[in-house]
């Protein structure tokens, strides 16, 4: 939607400014909740070229919870590993196919068909993107014009790419507008962080006499450093680096890609390509991700070097974590303290991203001279030797591993044993032996076969409503007995599935899944009875054993407002 057709609104829940992947996703998620946006973006069309390409399986989980996935699946290329190679040869190959997801393994896609997928998603659910809008102003109600207020409701100023000039008032703002986030600018956050030396430049074309697997991207690890990444079968994405003095001269770096290539794959060349295009690249962190009622997400709030494409899976996994406690809060089914667990739950995965990036662009500044690239070789292969190093190097890609630590809706309960606030702690309690399986603040892992209800037969086919789940997962010798009025108490706060390896008696059948080969409880850890609530992010929140409705509705109340308290007999 261009700005010469809009009307905007003169009060809105939420003003989400940046329709990159991070904006789309954080309005699709408020939208799906039934949230009022207005998602703008300054740039009157999306732009014809994109940086981004790897979506990771992190990620590819988070569109099947918004039903996106297959979509994703059949217009990308799925890319099973990567290839390192020193002076031509092959020494060390990093498979994917070890990871327990789904999606084991990266799937290559421009990131402008990213955004036309979520935009799509986002117009059938009810919002839209109005483009060519830049916030000029923001301010909140107690501002006197030296120390600005932004604890809302929020007013903006927005002006149009012809002109015109629109304020409205917001209860919230989210800044999901990149790297140089005027956003982030208009509220004074500070950042931290530093520019890397060398350019990255990125161009797109066919390899022709590619002697190497197209299933695999592949890394050079001499200078000059080059990045082939397979886009399809006939069309590739070369990421390559590039001498400062070449900025602003994109055609120069053709003659430096063709010598490259010559190194990597003797014989091969880049054809039917377009015009490269450099860029500088940072790792940066905001001081903070919040000020008042405004909030940041994606590059506005911290930037990683693309080395490992981890930037925008960071950014859509933030709004993954940000958009369900926002709906809670607008919808006054929690306080507005719920929000100020986002940054603590993000920022220890996005450090983790700057810090990697940081290691991994130290090795590829490697200098071109042949001792120091293979110096290079020997600790990429030392690195890489065994089974276990290759499954932790796979995994660290995925994205999978990490953890949302203490956090208030983050808990663990053991019998008569309260674990409040230890999700970061494997034991989940003093009195508790390690879980199997999931922890409080892991990600819910996929399994199947279940069986009893149309529609689902995995755990993920529970995950796609925009809801709390509740697993009471039982075992062939428990027989569930639940009051009614508890039953009701729960259903009000997530949905509720019982998932036995038996029978499902004598709660009502609609709640009931059978898990017949015992599989799915063997891959969520469960020996004895236990309860999981799942948050919406699809994050183990609580984890019960043996289940008790009483301590889940404990969880809750520690955060939530519970719409029905039911009296304890």
């Amino acid at each position: 939607m261009s700005a010469a057709a809009d009307v905007l609104p003169g009060r809105i829940r939420v003003l989400v400014v940046g329709a990159g992947p991070t904006g789309l996703t954080t309005a699709l998620e408020l939208v799906r909740r039934g949230v009022e946006v207005l998602l703008v973006d300054r740039r009157a069309q999306p732009l014809p070229w994109d940086r981004a390409t790897v979506i990771h399986s992190r990620t590819l989980e988070i569109f099947d919870a918004l039903g996106l996935v297959e979509e994703f699946l059949q217009r990308g290329h799925r890319m099973d590993g990567v290839n390192i190679f020193a002076y031509g040869q092959r020494c060390v190959t990093l498979r994917f196919d070890s990871i327990d997801s789904r999606y084991p393994f990266d799937l290559n896609l421009s990131e402008h068909i990213t955004e036309q997928i979520l935009a799509r998603r986002l117009l059938d659910c009810g919002g839209a993107v109005h483009r060519g809008w830049t916030l000029t102003a923001l301010s909140g109600p107690g501002s006197d014009g030296t120390e600005p207020d932004f604890g809302g409701p929020l007013t903006a100023r927005l002006e149009a790419s012809d002109g015109r000039v629109h304020s409205l008032e917001a209860d919230w703002v989210v800044g999901c507008d990149g790297l140089r986030s005027s956003v982030r600018d208009l509220i004074g956050m500070a950042v931290e962080g530093h520019a890397y030396d060398t350019l990255w430049g990125v161009v797109d074309g066919r390899l022709e006499h590619w002697p190497h697997d197209p299933r695999f991207g592949a890394v050079q690890i001499e200078p000059p450093s080059l990045n082939p990444l397979p886009l399809g079968p006939d069309r590739w994405r070369v990421y390559f680096r590039a001498d400062a003095e070449l900025e602003g001269q994109p055609a120069a770096v053709l003659p430096r890609i063709a010598a490259a290539l010559t190194a990597l794959a003797p014989g091969a060349a880049l054809v039917d390509h377009d015009e490269p295009m450099l860029f500088r690249t940072y790792r940066q962190v905001s001081c903070s991700f919040r000020r008042g009622r405004v909030l940041l997400a994606g590059d506005a709030a911290h930037a990683c070097s693309p080395i490992e494409g981890h930037g925008m899976n960071a950014g859509i996994q933030d709004a993954f974590n940000l958009a369900w406690k926002l709906a809670l809060v607008l919808d006054g089914a929690a306080d507005e303290d719920l929000i100020h667990t986002y940054e603590p739950e993000r920022r220890p995965v996005v450090e983790a991203f700057g810090a990697s990036g940081d290691a991994a662009e130290q090795l590829r500044a490697v200098p071109d001279q042949r001792p120091a690239v293979e110096r290079v070789k020997r600790l990429l292969m030392a690195g890489m030797v065994s089974p276990q190093d290759r499954y932790q190097a796979a995994l660290a890609e995925s994205e999978l591993d990490f953890r949302y630590g203490p956090s208030p809706i983050v808990r663990s309960h053991w019998q008569g044993s309260s674990g409040a606030g230890t999700g970061g702690d494997r034991s989940g309690g003093e009195s508790q032996p390690s879980w199997l399986g999931p922890h409080p603040g892991d990600r819910l892992p996929d399994a199947g076969p279940l069986q009893g209800q149309p529609g689902v037969s995995r755990l993920y086919d529970l995950l796609r409503q925009p809801d709390f789940v509740l697993l009471w997962l039982a075992t062939d010798a428990t027989r569930v007995e639940l009051a009614p009025e508890w039953l009701a108490a729960l259903e009000s706060l997530a949905r509720v599935w019982f998932i036995s390896t038996a029978g499902w008696e004598p709660l009502p059948p609609r709640c009931w899944l059978l898990d017949a080969e015992g599989l799915v409880h063997a891959r969520l850890g469960v020996v004895d009875p236990t309860l999981l609530v799942v948050r919406p992010d699809s994050r183990v929140g609580f984890r019960c054993q043996a289940p008790d409705p009483l301590q889940a509705l404990d969880y809750f109340r520690g955060w939530r407002h519970l719409p029905v308290v039911p009296k304890v007999h």
